[in-house]
C-alpha cells in the first residue's frame, strides 16, 4: 500500500463523518461532503479497487445526493451506486458495503418519487428489495435491514399498479415481527405506524371501503399513542420535544379520521366517534404549537378542525392569525371543503378574496 493511501483515506472520511453533525448548515454539509468526495478520488489513484475507500466515496455522494435540492442528486446517486457496484465486485460478501448499496437504492427511490418519477421509483425500490433479502440471508438478525426493506417494500406499495395490497401488508407484517422482538424501540413503532399511515392514504386514493380505512388509521394511532412521550413536569398534554414528529403525526391522523366518519363514512359532526377524532386533532395540534409556534401549518389545521365541528369563531381566529403573518397559506383555504360550513360567512369571503 502507498503510504500517501491511508492518509488521504483517513482526511476524507474524517471530512464525511464531520458533514454528519446535524447543526451544520446546508452549504456548510455540502462543502464537507464535496471534499470528502476529492479525497477519496486521490486515494483511489493509489488503488482503484481498494473496498474501504470505494465504499466511503458512495456514501459521501450518497449524502450530497441526498442534500442535492434539483436534479443534480440523480447523477450524485447514480455515482454513489457505482462505487458500492465496483466494491463489491472487489469483496462480494463486505456486509457494510451491501447495506449501504441497498439503502442508498431506497434514498434514490424515495428521490425519485419527489421528482414524480414512479417508473424509476419503482425500479430502484424493487432491486432494494433484493439486495436487503440477500443481506437478510448473510445477516438474519440485521433489525435495520428489516425496517429498510419494509419501508421499501410500502414505497412500491404506494406507487405500484398491480400489488399495493400484498406489498403494504408485508411490510405491516415485517415491521410487527420485528416490533415483537423489540417492544421497547419507540423508533420502530413510529415507523410501523408511518407505514399504516401511507396504506390509508393510499387505500383512500383507491376509494377502497372506508370502514377499512378507519381501521387502518385506528391502528396507526393506537401504535403512535405508545411512542409520544408527555413532558414529566407537564400535567397537560406537553410532549418533549423529541416527539414532534409523532404528535404531528397523530394529529394528522386524528383529523383524516374525522374527515373520513364525516365524508366517506356519512356520519354526522355530533356522532361520538366524530367529536373524538375532531377533539383529537385539536388536542395534538395545540400540543403540536406548543413545541413549534411559528409553523402556521398548525394554525390552519386548527382552523379545519374548528370549521368542521361548528366551532365558526375559533376557525376565524386562527385564520386571521395565519392572514395576518402570511396570506399565501391561505390560498388552500378558497378550494378546502373542510370550511364548507363557513363559506358563505361574510368575514371567509373577504379574507380568501
Amino acid at each position: 500500500m502507498h503510504s500517501t493511501l491511508p492518509i488521504l483515506y483517513n482526511w476524507g472520511l474524517c471530512l464525511y463523518q464531520q458533514a454528519l453533525v446535524p447543526s451544520l448548515s446546508f452549504d456548510v454539509r455540502r462543502a464537507l461532503l464535496e471534499h470528502s468526495c476529492t479525497r477519496f478520488e486521490q486515494a483511489m489513484a493509489f488503488d482503484p479497487a481498494n473496498n474501504e475507500v470505494l465504499t466511503n466515496w458512495g456514501n459521501s455522494l450518497c449524502s450530497l445526493a441526498e442534500n442535492a435540492t434539483d436534479e443534480t442528486s440523480e447523477q450524485l446517486f447514480l455515482a454513489a451506486l457505482s462505487k458500492y457496484e465496483q466494491s463489491s465486485e472487489s469483496i462480494p460478501d463486505d456486509l457494510d458495503n451491501l447495506v449501504n448499496w441497498a439503502s442508498a437504492l431506497y434514498n434514490f427511490a424515495e428521490k425519485e418519487c419527489e421528482l414524480n418519477k414512479p417508473e424509476a421509483a419503482s425500479s430502484l425500490y424493487e432491486n432494494a428489495i433484493i439486495r436487503f433479502r440477500e443481506i437478510l440471508v448473510k445477516d438474519p438478525s440485521n433489525s435495520d435491514a428489516y425496517t429498510e426493506m419494509a419501508n421499501c417494500l410500502a414505497g412500491l406499495g404506494a406507487i405500484h399498479p398491480d400489488n399495493s395490497v400484498s406489498l403494504f401488508d408485508e411490510a405491516i407484517a415485517v415491521l410487527e415481527g420485528l416490533a415483537s422482538k423489540q417492544p421497547r424501540d419507540m423508533e420502530l413503532l413510529s415507523n410501523v405506524a408511518a407505514v399504516c399511515e401511507s396504506y390509508a392514504e393510499w387505500m383512500l386514493k383507491k376509494e377502497v371501503n372506508p370502514a377499512t380505512i378507519e381501521q387502518m388509521l385506528l391502528k396507526s394511532f393506537s401504535i403512535r399513542a405508545g411512542v409520544l412521550t408527555r413532558d414529566p413536569e407537564s400535567s397537560s398534554d406537553n410532549y418533549l420535544t423529541t416527539s414532534l414528529d409523532d404528535v404531528v403525526s397523530q394529529a394528522d391522523t386524528s383529523l383524516a379520521l374525522a374527515r373520513l366518519r364525516l365524508k366517506q363514512l356519512a356520519r354526522t359532526v355530533s356522532d361520538p366517534t366524530v367529536v373524538a377524532a375532531l377533539s383529537d386533532a385539536y388536542r395534538f395540534y395545540t400540543a403540536a404549537k406548543r413545541l413549534s409556534s411559528e409553523n402556521l401549518e398548525y394554525d390552519y389545521n386548527l382552523a379545519c378542525v374548528c370549521a368542521l365541528a361548528g366551532r365558526e369563531e375559533e376557525a376565524k381566529t386562527f385564520l386571521l392569525r395565519i392572514a395576518s403573518v402570511d396570506m399565501q397559506q391561505l390560498q388552500d383555504a378558497k378550494h378546502d371543503s373542510d370550511f364548507d360550513s363557513i363559506r358563505g360567512a361574510d368575514w371567509f369571503i373577504e379574507l380568501i378574496r
